[in-house]
């Protein structure tokens, strides 16, 4: 679960429906994210070879469950009208996608040590 606050101001359906709060907190279930990348590998202009990488981004993301985070901590089911606009927003928002991203960089990081760290046993042990 990630816990994300979501600016709701530009809908004013939502903001009424939420009594006029700016902002959701959420908790929601990211089950998949999906990599895209926009190099084009090797690639020869004139007598000159080069190798473009591109840049790694996010195509997309594979959302469960969203809980609304009260302010007591309690969490609530959104209802079905709700969880259609806030899918909606969450589509576009690039905070979203960049706290998504930034998640997914420390499990891959925490993953690159523990390897690293299981390896140096093994080889010790």
């Amino acid at each position: 679960m990630i816990r994300y606050t979501l600016d709701i101001s530009e809908d004013e359906d939502l903001v009424i429906d939420f009594e006029g709060r700016d902002t959701l907190d959420l908790d929601i279930e990211v089950l998949a994210v999906h990599w895209g990348n926009d190099g084009v590998g090797w690639t020869q202009v004139g007598s000159c070879s080069e190798y473009d990488a591109g840049h790694d981004y996010i195509e997309d993301i594979e959302i469960g469950e969203i809980l609304l985070v009260r302010d007591d901590g309690k969490h609530v089911k959104l209802c079905e009208k709700h969880l259609a606009q806030v899918n909606a927003l969450l589509a576009t928002d690039e905070g979203f996608e960049q706290a998504v991203s930034s998640r997914e960089e420390a499990e891959r990081q925490s993953r690159l040590l523990e390897s690293a760290i299981e390896r140096e046993e093994r080889k010790n042990g």
